[in-house]
């Protein structure tokens, strides 16, 4: 009998094509990763089987290979076909066409800014022609509304186009259910989708953050009939959850409860620990910015590129640079919007969720939201620290029958919270956050014990004791340096108060000054990422008008504007009073010119001024008083102030 091993031993036959160990071994290859995990490899096959597949599974598990699978399977197997993933940002798509392409399916990004910059290429693309007249297989990532484009409807309504899409693939799922603004209604608009696509095509929906009633719903808002819907354990142990409550006034410009992400007396960047902070507005976002900023010492090596937005402002390039720099450890603070929310995928271990807006606080779905935020940091199973903050109303207190009406009320507010909300700020040792978390999506504590659980009940919020340390130090610095300004300064009579119009006509210019000097400041490519507002603030300008009559001097003029960074001040502040010198000259000409008008028209005020319409006790007859002059106090009607600003800019020589 022969002992050689038979060919057969020694080569074995490859998988079957459409098997599963085939498949297995195509994605490790394509997906350059060492094994699946037992859900991708069983809804991976679910997909190429052709069934419909609704995933619910935690942040960084995976989900992407199961959606792109299908594809990936096809294109080994040499065949053609369109793809469509629906996501709702840009940076989700991009993240989503880079994946794609790096496994090894081409891919397009469809959104408005793709489609304009495709245009001013030379010769001009059109992204839609290119995707449905290229040939094998091939994915397109757009958002709901690109759906309803005219572009896309045009191919929508040729067969043969329209034949080629095989696969509807819908990522952040959750957001079709209830109660997530911007995003609902154009998510639901995808159930349209079930009777514009061939019933052949293929459908999946991934989330990380769906509780099991939403699930059904959503799905059966889709159209989903017989199809697979897997729920597996959203929990992220590794994340510890430190809800808090505001301490300190939540003002336009201060922020205190998260002044410790800057070290007191810090003397180098990577003092800092990187950390992203979501603010629910632009603009908040922007106040927050300004107020880090002052925290930082003005001669901070790379101080300007220290503490950048990231917001649905910014285009393609602003973005991807500010991932890079976060990426490279230059960005040490992050402020957002969710369009950051969906498609961070970064190794950042620490987030703050500002969760002050009362309206957003007890809106439905606020948790599902707050999750998502939340699940950006730890996703490579590091320990992470997740904070997130609350007014101080949602804390429960006893009500007594000697209550104020305030207390009373916050205590109506808090019964209008969702369950979970109030639970999540209102911690026990019976149900923690996480507990809270678990329960709201529908999973049972999976611990023995406490010990086992990071939050701030089971763990302790030892963090807090050197945040608020660092915060009491920030505190009393900025009592002490309030403490120590000169007396708010009067008018010495040089200039008169702005009439309401005039006041237009100068934040005009100021804003006009400001952008184009910030245009002036920095060369390609450097502060991508900030507006003029970096260089000169709102509160700044607002601080100029409200004072303007004040600046009869340099000197003056720098105390009315004490607040604005001491190196623009120093680079810009006398431009910047030149301007509002020359501005005030003229105003007071034109001032004095009006004057002989006004009283020629019985009254010397030029100012709006309450009017004593009672009869005088010792006058024998009374007249009413005089009708108002459209000119009374006017250099210039709203619209025609732009045209006003600038005939008294060319008249004085304003340098904008």
């Amino acid at each position: 009998m022969s002992l050689t091993p038979s060919p057969t031993t020694l080569n074995p036959p490859p998988p079957k094509i459409n098997s599963q160990e085939w498949l297995t071994a195509l994605l490790c290859d394509k997906c350059s990763v060492p094994s699946l995990r037992a859900p991708q490899k069983k809804h991976c096959y679910d997909l190429i089987q052709g069934k419909d597949l609704f995933l619910t599974m935690a942040t960084g598990n995976g989900k992407t290979i199961v959606l792109l699978s299908p594809l990936i399977a096809a294109k080994a197997r040499r065949e053609t076909g369109i793809g469509i993933l629906v996501v709702p940002t840009k940076t989700l798509a991009e993240q989503h066409v880079a994946t794609s392409i790096r496994y090894g399916v081409p891919a397009w990004a469809i959104n408005q800014d793709t489609v304009a910059e495709a245009k001013l290429e030379c010769p001009p693309r059109n992204l839609f022609k290119e995707l449905f007249e290229s040939d094998g297989i091939r994915l397109v990532v757009l958002s709901p509304q690109m759906l309803g484009s005219k572009s896309f409807r045009h191919y929508e309504g040729i067969p043969k186009y329209l034949n080629l899409v095989r696969w509807f693939l819908i990522d952040e799922g959750h957001l079709t259910g209830r109660g997530f603004g911007v995003f609902e209604a154009p998510y639901k608009s995808l159930s349209s989708l079930r009777w514009r696509l061939k019933p052949e095509v293929i459908w999946a929906v991934v989330t990380g953050t769906v509780t099991p009633a939403n699930a059904l719903h959503i799905a059966q808002l889709l159209g989903f009939t017989d199809y697979v819907n897997a729920t597996y354990s959203i929990d992220r142990p590794n994340i510890k959850y430190l809800p808090r409550i505001l301490k300190h006034a939540f003002s336009g410009n201060q922020f205190f409860d998260i002044s410790y992400v800057i070290p007191f007396g810090m003397k180098d960047p990577s003092e800092i620990k990187q950390v992203i902070i979501f603010a629910y507005r632009i603009s908040t976002g922007q106040a927050v910015i300004d107020f880090l900023d002052t925290l930082l010492p003005p001669d901070l090596p790379g101080r300007a590129k220290i503490i950048q937005p990231y917001n649905s402002l910014m285009d393609l390039a602003d973005r991807q640079a500010f991932i890079a720099a976060f990426d490279a450890g230059t960005i040490r603070v992050g402020v957002a919007t969710d369009t950051l929310t969906y498609g961070l995928d970064t190794d950042v271990d620490s987030v703050i969720d500002l969760n002050v807006d009362p309206s957003t606080v007890a809106a439905e779905g606020a948790h599902e939201i707050t999750k998502q935020r939340l699940s950006r940091v730890g996703r490579r199973g590091q320990l992470a620290t997740a904070v997130t903050f609350a007014p101080p109303w949602v804390v429960d207190i006893e009500i007594t029958e000697d209550a104020t009406a305030q207390v009373k009320e916050n205590a109506a507010r808090r019964e209008k919270l969702p369950e979970v909300v109030r639970q999540w700020y209102n911690p026990t040792e019976t149900c923690c956050s996480r507990q809270a978390d678990l329960g709201y999506f529908g999973e049972p504590a999976p611990w023995p014990a406490p010990i086992d659980c990071l939050c701030s009940i089971h763990q302790g919020d030892d963090e807090a004791v050197e945040h608020n340390k660092t915060i009491k130090q920030w505190v009393d610095h900025f009592a002490a340096r309030n403490a120590s300004r000169v007396p708010p300064l009067r008018s010495d009579q040089t200039y008169k108060t702005l009439a309401p119009d005039v006041r237009a006509l100068l934040k005009f210019q100021l804003e006009r000054w400001r952008a184009r000097t910030w245009d002036t400041m920095w060369g390609p490519g450097e502060m991508l990422n900030f507006t003029s507002t970096y260089f000169l603030p709102d509160r700044i300008i607002t601080k100029i008008l409200d004072g303007a009559h004040r600046c009869s001097s340099l000197e003056r003029f720098s105390i009315v504007v004490s607040d604005w960074k001491v190196k623009y001040m120093e680079s810009h502040g006398g431009a910047l009073y030149t301007l509002l010198a020359v501005f005030m000259t003229g105003y007071m000409e034109v001032f004095h010119d009006m004057t002989p008008v006004l009283k020629q028209a019985g009254s010397t005020q030029t100012h709006k001024q309450p009017v004593n319409r009672k009869r005088p006790a010792d006058s024998d007859s009374y007249k009413s008083p005089p009708k108002k002059l459209k000119t009374s106090h006017s250099v210039a009607r709203p619209a025609t102030r732009a045209a006003a600003a600038e005939a008294l800019a060319n008249k004085e020589n304003i340098p904008l």
